[in-house]
């Protein structure tokens, strides 16, 4: 009863950071409308992360893909890209830059996730695919915490789950009135560092040290390009 109840809590933090990275700045994602990128595609710097931050040049540059296995990748995500209109899959947006968290259900999402892990470790070498998986905590940043699978690894108890929760639902950023101009990159980027840092201020010394261990070696993404008009 105990473990459905933190299942249950984690869900509703997950639908939390959801709603939180809807209201960051422009999304990107690798190829721009119509490409691997275009709708339904890699997010940008609100809510980042998922498997398809693979398809980022400089991330396939750290991990050393060949052109075959950049073959490969392209294939895999292709295959794996959502039909228009279903809202996004691993990751939401058009034009260029880090991933987004899963679209279309934390169910659904989880499940075409770990579709997409399973054959990108068969195209990848073990250290590529370990590699990607810390890249793409990186992109998530803390608010990966909030994924079932990294507070089990955690060890994040239910009144950890339930403080995260909170820090979640009394910082969503207000939605724009009607008519108004969306809020700048640097605002929300300043909002959601302020977020990501009081959902680390929950953790105990040794989870952040867990933390760290797991993101590896710090990564620098690229900036998310905006569009014009």
């Amino acid at each position: 009863m105990k473990l459905n109840r933190i299942s249950l809590l984690i869900v509703g933090v997950a639908l939390a950071a959801f709603a939180l990275g809807q209201g960051g700045p422009p999304r990107g994602g690798p190829g721009g409308p119509g490409g691997p990128g275009g709708p339904g595609g890699p997010g940008g710097r609100g809510m980042m992360g998922g498997p398809r931050i693979v398809m980022i040049p400089e991330v396939q540059t750290e991990l050393k893909l060949t052109e075959a296995q950049k073959n490969s990748v392209r294939e895999i995500m292709e295959k794996n890209r959502p039909p228009r209109g279903e809202g996004g899959g691993p990751g939401r947006g058009q034009g260029r830059g880090p991933g987004g968290p899963p679209g279309g259900g934390e169910g659904q999402g989880r499940e075409l996730v770990e579709k997409i892990h399973k054959d990108l470790k068969a195209a990848l070498t073990a250290g590529q695919f370990d590699r990607l998986l810390q890249l793409e905590l990186q992109a998530e940043g803390p608010m990966a915490v909030t994924r079932p699978d990294i507070a089990e690894k955690l060890g994040l108890s239910e009144s950890q789950i339930d403080q995260i929760r909170k820090v979640m639902e009394e910082n969503r950023p207000p939605r724009p009135e009607p008519g108004s101009p969306p809020p700048s990159r640097e605002s929300m980027d300043k909002h959601r560092k302020e977020v990501e840092s009081k959902v680390l201020g929950v953790l105990t010394a040794s989870q952040k040290s867990q933390w760290t261990q797991m993101k590896g070696a710090p990564f620098t993404f690229p900036a998310p390009q905006r569009r014009d008009g």
